[in-house]
C-alpha cells in the first residue's frame, strides 16, 4: 500500500528541520569529543584558519610571525601571536589576539584585538606598560571572553594586579615571557560601564613600579 503524498512530504519535511537543527547545534556549541590540545600539529591548523580569515577580509599581504601563547577554554582557544612586518628600519611591537570556538563543523571566529607600537625600542627605555581590552561577546559586554591584556616592558615588574576601583574586585594577571625579552600579560576580568580598572606593575618586594588606569 502506497503512503499518501502529503506522509511522504511531512516526512520529508521533518527530516530536513532535523537536519538544519543539527547543523545550527554543532555550529553554536562546542566539540566535547575530543581535546584539541594535544593535538601535536594544533599550532599548524591555528596558523591555516586564521590566515585564511584575512584572505576571506581581502587582506593578502598578511604574515604570521609567531603563536606566542595559546589558552585553552572549555569550548576552544584564545590565540596570541606576532605578525610578520618584514625588513624595517626599527622593531614594531605588536600583539594580536583571536578566540575561535572548537565545533563539529570545525572552528569558528568570535572575536578578538590587537595593538601594533612602531617604537619597540622606545617602549623598553620607557618602561612601559600597554593596556588593551576585548569585551565580552555578549550584548551587555559580558558573556564569554571579557578580557584586558597588553605587554610589560618594565624588567622589575614581576606581578601586574588589577582592581575594579567600583567593585574592588581584584585579580592577578597571567605573565607570560614570548620572544626579544617581551612579557605579555592578561587577564579574564570584566569591566561594567563606567567602571575604572587600576592596573599596578608590582617588583619583587611588592613595591608598585609602575600604575595605570582603564576607563570603561
Amino acid at each position: 500500500m502506497r503512503k499518501p503524498r502529503w506522509l511522504w512530504k511531512t516526512s520529508i519535511a521533518t527530516l530536513c528541520i532535523v537536519l538544519i537543527g543539527f547543523i545550527v547545534f554543532v555550529w553554536l556549541f562546542p566539540m566535547k569529543l575530543t581535546n584539541p590540545a594535544t593535538d601535536p600539529g594544533i599550532d599548524q591548523t591555528l596558523r591555516g584558519i586564521i590566515t585564511e580569515r584575512y584572505q576571506t577580509l581581502n587582506i593578502p599581504d598578511f604574515e604570521m610571525d609567531d603563536i606566542v601563547h595559546k589558552e585553552w577554554t572549555n569550548d576552544g582557544v584564545i590565540v596570541f601571536y606576532t605578525k610578520n612586518y618584514g625588513q624595517l628600519a626599527e622593531k614594531y611591537a605588536d600583539l594580536n589576539l583571536e578566540y575561535w570556538k572548537k565545533t563539529v563543523l570545525g572552528w569558528k571566529w568570535v572575536t578578538g584585538g590587537s595593538y601594533q607600537y612602531s617604537s619597540f625600542n622606545k617602549l623598553k627605555q620607557d618602561k612601559g606598560l600597554i593596556i588593551e581590552y576585548v569585551p565580552g561577546t555578549g550584548t551587555d559586554r559580558y558573556g564569554k571572553l571579557p578580557i584586558v591584556y597588553g605587554e610589560s616592558f618594565d624588567p622589575d615588574v614581576v606581578n601586574i594586579e588589577l582592581t575594579d576601583k567600583q567593585t574592588l574586585n581584584k585579580q592577578v594577571a597571567k605573565m607570560i615571557p614570548i620572544q626579544d625579552g617581551r612579557t605579555i600579560w592578561f587577564a579574564r576580568f570584566s569591566i561594567s560601564n563606567e567602571t575604572n580598572i587600576e592596573i599596578k606593575g608590582k617588583d619583587e618586594t611588592g613595591k608598585t613600579a609602575v600604575l595605570s588606569m582603564l576607563e570603561a
